[in-house]
């Protein structure tokens, strides 16, 4: 009995890719039987492509409902789910159909290969497909451009689960290995878009992948992320659309490669460890079975890069900051903790909120040449954060914090700053193991510079919060300005020495102690 065989193809805007698939499934040496496009509500001229050619269209949604949808409305014994910007060799489907039945497979998925042959692509291929290959047996992975599975198996299983927002495709496959043999084709590769690359920044978007990758092996169904991610079912034209909107996009980005402390960091670690432990296992396992030094060495260099690079991350939290004067930062990042107020009600999300950190540690050696001239300096110091904190209040309405709630800091400023309206935070999280040992760094240079020792001072960091709205609005503008007044008459006074030094200490005490001290 001959086979049955549908193709399902997820669509939204795709009139760009999808003739080239549809013009790669007519010179197929195995037609399929049937064709049926989901559409997600495009609005450049797919359905008329489909209309066009006599293909089927039903109402689709995000890549599980749309496939979901597809496979409803097809009859084959077999079902090939295939994104919209793939292109298949002329006997592709011959090839993989005959593979599927050889080795029993209950589903399937194909190796991708870019189409764009441009060297970092083939490397990134290359890699994604011995990863996949590797953890066949451990963790199944589908490329979802390409997943071929029986249709009594895909019922079985519910179809895809449309709750899922990222790897879904993973999932499906994981599910499929429970009960069934879940495979990856050898006879023939698909060729697919790179377009999620060119999109994105490759730090960000390697970012999106190590979180989804966590979460993958771990077997965590994800169904919310706290990032803008652009399914392989948008068409070219509406990533375009919304990346050329306005700088949201941008924004979004940023905040992902702003992450502090236990996201980035974290993330760096883990990836460091896996970078060693791969590179020192799998290179000799690879030499062994007869892989030439082309492949073993390549990998090689290719663990020995990543765990550089998520060394050098995982020592140094990245920030995106905006400078006010000469020794005040800020820097918009998204919060690495919850932060609760004293009856336990969350104020920030960890990894869903932005705050806006405050930081006094810009050029440190002018801070601490200050700092040795006595009361003088460090009312200079005073003097400037004041107006940076003043300017930066003006500034709230700036499209650089359109996304801040809060406005933060951790240091000995918190007693200056609880006066002028922030709230202390009464439980402040830990500083993790990374954050930790940069801070006492910190902490020793900034001792050395000054020549007072600073050791105590990384168990007094306390953490204060204000809302961004409380923070620009007048009476704290008000007290910032009466703060830098009198700092301002202190400085004057000294300079002409007609005040006791003991009448400026209580504002000269304002950094005194808190010079090196970081943001939240």
């Amino acid at each position: 009995m001959t086979l049955r065989l549908s193709v399902v193809i997820p669509s939204l805007n795709e009139a760009r890719h999808l003739p080239t698939l549809l013009d790669s499934l007519d010179r197929q040496t195995r037609r399929p039987d049937e064709i049926v496009i989901a559409d997600a509500g495009s609005t450049d001229g797919t359905l008329r492509i489909a209309e066009a050619r006599g293909i089927c269209v039903v109402p689709g949604g995000h890549p599980g409902l749309g496939r979901n949808a597809g496979a409803a409305a097809t009859s084959g014994d077999l079902i090939m789910f295939l994104d919209a910007d793939t292109e298949l060799a002329d006997a592709f489907i011959a090839s993989v159909v005959a593979e599927f039945i050889e080795r029993g497979y209950s589903a399937a998925t194909a190796r991708p290969q870019p189409s764009d042959r441009r060297p970092h692509y083939l490397v990134a291929c290359g890699l994604w497909n011995l990863y996949q290959w590797l953890t066949r047996h451990i963790a199944p992975h589908a490329s979802g451009c390409c997943i071929l599975v029986w249709r009594s198996i895909h019922e079985r299983l519910g179809g895809f689960d449309e709750s899922l927002v990222l790897a879904e495709d993973h999932n499906y496959a994981r599910r499929v290995a429970e009960i069934g043999k879940f495979g990856v084709f050898t006879n023939d590769d698909i060729m697919v878009s790179m377009r999620r690359w060119e999109g994105e920044d490759w730090l960000p978007l390697a970012r999106k992948y190590i979180y989804s990758e966590r979460l993958t092996l771990k077997g965590t169904p994800i169904r919310a992320i706290p990032f803008e991610y652009a399914s392989t079912t948008l068409g070219e034209g509406e990533v375009d659309a919304r990346a050329a909107s306005d700088a949201s996009l941008v924004r979004r980005l940023q905040r992902i490669l702003q992450k502090p402390s236990t996201e980035v960091q974290g993330d760096a670690i883990g990836a460091l460890s896996v970078s060693v432990v791969a590179g020192a296992v799998i290179t000799p396992v690879l030499a062994s079975v007869g892989f030439g030094p082309e492949i073993y060495l390549s990998f090689a260099g290719v663990a020995l890069l990543v765990a550089v690079v998520s060394a050098y991350v995982s020592l140094r939290k990245m920030r995106f900051e905006r400078h006010y004067g000469e020794f005040f930062v800020s820097s918009p990042v998204v919060a690495s903790d919850d932060i609760r107020d004293a009856s336990g009600r969350t104020l920030i999300r960890k990894g869903v909120d932005e705050v806006s950190e405050l930081h006094v540690i810009s050029h440190l050696a002018r801070m601490s040449q200050l700092s040795r001239q006595g009361l003088a300096g460090r009312l200079t110091i005073s003097l400037d954060a004041l107006r940076g904190m003043r300017a930066m209040s003006d500034d709230m309405a700036d499209a650089f914090y359109a996304d801040t709630k809060y406005v933060t800091a951790r240091s000995d400023l918190v007693g200056l700053l609880l006066k002028m309206g922030f709230d202390e935070v009464p439980n402040p999280p830990e500083l993790d193991v990374v954050n930790r040992v940069q801070k006492r760094l910190l902490l020793r240079r900034m001792g050395k510079l000054t020549g007072r020792d600073r050791s105590s001072d990384l168990g007094r960091l306390k953490m204060a919060l204000i809302s961004k709205e409380k923070f620009a609005g007048e009476e704290f503008k008000a007290a910032l300005d009466i703060q830098i007044d009198r700092v301002t008459r202190d400085l004057e006074r000294l300079r002409l020495k007609t005040t006791p030094v003991a009448t400026a200490q209580t504002s000269g005490s304002l950094l005194r102690d808190s010079l090196p001290s970081e943001g939240s």
